[in-house]
């Protein structure tokens, strides 16, 4: 899995550790828990490293909205330049 990462994703980018705990209550207080909580911390990345939030999914826009997250949906076959 490493590997894959390694070779598919030069450049990344991680969340400041010092955001993260007021990051996640904010998102909890919100009533977002479970499984979107991975999403709250790719969130938080992008939002601190200034990035534009890239998605399939539709459905999460409005939450990225509320969030004040900058993001765009792309599609299936839709290729990403960086």
């Amino acid at each position: 899995m490493l590997r894959r990462v390694n070779a598919n994703f030069s450049a990344r980018e991680f969340p400041p550790t010092s955001g993260v705990a007021t990051f996640l209550t904010t998102r909890a207080n919100a009533g977002i828990a479970g499984g979107t909580v991975y999403d709250a911390l790719v969130e938080l990345t992008a939002s601190e490293n200034g990035l534009v939030l890239l998605t399939r999914d539709t459905q999460a826009i409005s939450e990225y909205n509320s969030m004040r997250i900058s993001s765009e949906v792309i599609h299936q076959n839709q290729s990403i330049s960086t």
